[in-house]
């Protein structure tokens, strides 16, 4: 009986390793960011004498800062050397910032905890750009959208149950510090052991001096992106989709607990919608597109962003309950099903928007260019997530409220599609879109 396409690529030695290294690597991020940000709720008057609200923006700003100092060198490092080792050294480096975290963790030094989630967004940063471009190198074409797919559900999946994790061993008793420390490493040292399992994928581009001034790297990197109306325009919707899942993600919580009245739980029941849908557009968008690049399911997927988006505004109470409702009585509440289903529709659409457009940046770009073209998208992908979170705080300030918040956002990305058209190939005839976007990848997927 022929296998399906998706463990098909999870069983391959040219993908499978890959896939589960960078799936933990994003659930140890996730998982220490998370611990890092109930310690400070709980401690950090005592440990910092900061206030709280303070040092959880710094802790945010300084795992995102490194996307925009290093990304630059991130793309040169992914062009000029072999990926496999380059990625063994990164999990390495995983290891000794964890190290360093569980030691903040137990002996309660709050600068080593930052330095330690800094130091993780560089491994990130660094990391980012091999994570894209070595598909085109190791897949064949048709398989692109279903490894994409399998790539954004396993990090949308690791967020999820990094947030989880991170929660639940802070709330392990006297201890709980240890745990953090010891699951920090115990999962840095799995992504490491697996990483060796990554076969050789050798550098493509022609060795040539290591720019060192970043800032002028970045914007020659930048300045790559207009030479194809189509890249670049791939490149704007994907920064796009991060500001829109930011302002989403960053605002569940405050939306379950003082727009709708829930408890924890009913707050973790809407993340969790949320991310599966996700993930159920990212698996699925394959199967929709018959394993084709068709960046018609791009505009199929914005208009759901849009629609749903409008739809779970109309579906918000207008007062929150009284008291939060146990989860299953609010889960059982026809209320809530509007609630849910928008939430989940909405990540589903996210999914189908997302993937067909890294896969065709993917496929599009050139071989000695591509790392720093997916390295341009990060630093993009930064700004943006930067400039959702300073959008938010200055709308709420003003007392614009969450629901609007929301509301506002999937009225812009109406805006974004009416221009994606112009410079994006829509239609799967499209020489543009499916016959001439890419050469053939060098080699199959099987192991």
């Amino acid at each position: 009986m022929r296998r399906s396409l998706l463990l098909m690529l999870l069983s391959s030695r040219r993908f499978g390793p890959y896939f589960f290294t960078q799936a933990l690597g994003a659930l140890n991020d996730n998982a220490y960011k998370n611990a890092l940000t109930v310690l400070i709720a709980m401690y950090v008057t005592q440990w910092a004498g900061m206030a709280g609200d303070v040092l959880i923006n710094l802790a945010a700003a300084l795992f995102i800062l490194p996307f925009l100092l290093f990304s630059s060198y991130a793309g040169q490092l992914a062009e000029r050397y072999e990926k496999a080792l380059t990625i063994r050294r990164l999990k390495l480096l995983e290891v000794a910032i964890m190290v360093t975290g569980g030691a903040g963790m137990i002996s309660h030094q709050m600068p080593l905890l930052l330095l330690a989630l800094f130091l993780l967004g560089l491994q990130s940063a660094l990391f980012s750009p091999i994570k894209y471009s070595l598909l085109p190198q190791v897949l064949r074409r048709e398989h692109l959208l279903a490894a994409n797919g399998l790539v954004e559900t396993g990090t949308f999946v690791a967020i999820l149950i990094g947030t989880g994790l991170g929660a639940a061993l802070m709330g392990a008793g006297a201890r709980a510090e240890y745990w953090v420390a010891a699951s920090g490493l115990g999962i840095a040292g799995a992504g490491y052991a697996i990483s060796h399992r990554i076969p050789a994928i050798p550098s493509l581009a022609d060795p040539a001096p290591f720019a060192w001034n970043a800032f002028r790297e970045s914007w020659r990197m930048l300045v790559l992106l207009p030479a194809d109306r189509a890249v670049f325009a791939g490149v704007l919707g994907i920064s796009w989709f991060w500001y829109y899942g930011a302002t989403v993600m960053v605002q569940i919580p405050s939306y379950a607990i003082n727009v709708i009245g829930l408890n924890p739980g009913g707050t973790a029941a809407m993340l969790t919608v949320f991310i599966v849908g996700i993930s159920l557009g990212s698996l699925l968008c394959h199967r929709f597109t018959h394993n084709r690049i068709d960046l018609r399911w791009v505009l199929a997927g914005g208009a759901g962003l849009t629609l749903f988006g409008a739809t779970l505004y109309a579906a918000t109470p207008g007062a929150p309950y009284p008291e939060p409702p146990p989860l299953g009585e609010f889960l059982l509440t026809p209320a809530t099903w509007g609630l849910l289903g928008s939430m989940l529709l909405m990540g589903f659409s996210g999914g189908l928007y997302t993937v067909p457009l890294y896969a065709m940046l993917q496929a599009r770009t050139s071989e000695t260019q591509r790392a720093r073209i997916m390295a341009a998208n990060s630093i993009l992908n930064a700004l943006t997530m930067i400039l959702s979170a300073l959008a938010a705080m200055v709308l709420l300030a003003a007392g614009f409220g969450i629901p609007r918040l929301l509301l506002l956002t999937a009225l812009l990305n109406a805006g974004v599609l009416v221009l994606l058209p112009r410079f994006l190939p829509w239609r799967s005839g499209d020489a543009g879109a499916t016959q001439k976007i890419a050469e053939p990848a060098v080699v199959s997927s099987d192991g």
